[in-house]
């Protein structure tokens, strides 16, 4: 028998092999296994949670990606802060009161990350008491990027969320102005003066240029009016401040226990890379 044959029959009899090996049926991956009533409780929970947290924050929901909220603010009026703290506790007081050892470990990530959420949002909000004294507190909320610099929609889609965020703009403001407790920190009040006189700036030299492409007269006039609200608004503010200038103290460090606090309730670090599909809900975005 030549050495070529020998060959050929060797190879004919792995390729047998394998074909054969290939032709077997795989067995059928196994079931997933049903969630207990502890983990359909928790769903359950946790996406009420976001639900809340949503509609409370709707500035942040359409940073996340849900469009439905664009040019919405939240009600930042003394009843309105006072309802959010309420709610902020009444969903950590939910979440604490769930065993965290009938959850399985990706549930048990989720919980503790919320709770470091809540935790977080009701430090600035209550024990700083900063809506009443730092008008940084409310930057973050008015910042109207995502409609001029995100391309997620068409431009005269982000043009009607932007005109329907200005508008708001005038509102908000009167509830800033009303929040806001004098005497202020000197350090406080100059923030509030550049960035708040720079979203005025903003209003009305920036914005126009961003939709200039629309080709709406209606919408490019409704833009144009909504700014001029916004500007003169946040001039009105910016004087607000400016007027608080003599009156402004040196109070503005936290204090060694309240610094303590902080570190305590918003420097937490939770580790998610053994955990597959860890909730991603706070200090994100779309």
């Amino acid at each position: 028998m030549s050495k070529s044959f020998k060959m050929g029959a060797a190879l004919s009899g792995i390729l047998l092999l394998v074909v054969t090996a290939c032709s077997q049926s795989t067995p059928p991956p196994p079931r997933p296994k049903e969630p207990s009533p502890a983990s359909q409780a928790w769903q359950k929970l946790s996406n009420a949670f976001i639900e809340s947290y949503m509609q409370a924050q709707p500035s942040f929901a359409s940073q996340a990606g849900r469009h439905e909220f664009d040019g919405q603010l939240p009600d930042l009026s003394m009843h309105g802060i006072k309802r959010e703290i309420a709610r902020l506790h009444d969903q950590h007081d939910q979440i604490s009161a769930v065993d965290p050892s009938t959850l399985e470990p990706r549930e048990r990530f989720d919980r503790a990350y919320l709770l470091a959420v809540l935790d977080k949002d009701l430090f600035w909000i209550e024990k700083t008491q900063f809506p009443f004294s730092n008008p940084a507190w409310y930057i973050d909320k008015v910042d109207p990027d995502m409609y001029l610099s995100r391309n997620y929609a068409p431009l005269n889609v982000r043009m009607k969320a932007y005109i329907k965020y200005a508008r708001a703009i005038p509102r908000m403001v009167v509830d800033i102005k009303e929040n806001l407790k004098s005497p202020l920190p000197k350090t406080y009040v100059e923030l509030g003066i550049d960035q708040f006189g720079g979203l005025a700036d903003f209003y009305t030299k920036d914005v126009a240029a961003v939709f200039a492409s629309v080709a709406d007269p209606d919408l490019q006039k409704q833009l144009t009016d909504a700014d001029t609200a916004a500007a003169a608004a946040m001039s009105a503010l910016k004087a607000t401040l400016v007027a608080e200038r003599p009156k402004a103290n040196d109070k503005y460090p936290l204090g060694p226990e309240l610094f303590a606090q902080m570190v305590k309730q918003t420097e937490r670090h939770l580790r998610a890379e053994s955990v597959p599909g860890a909730m991603r809900c706070k200090n994100g975005g779309e």
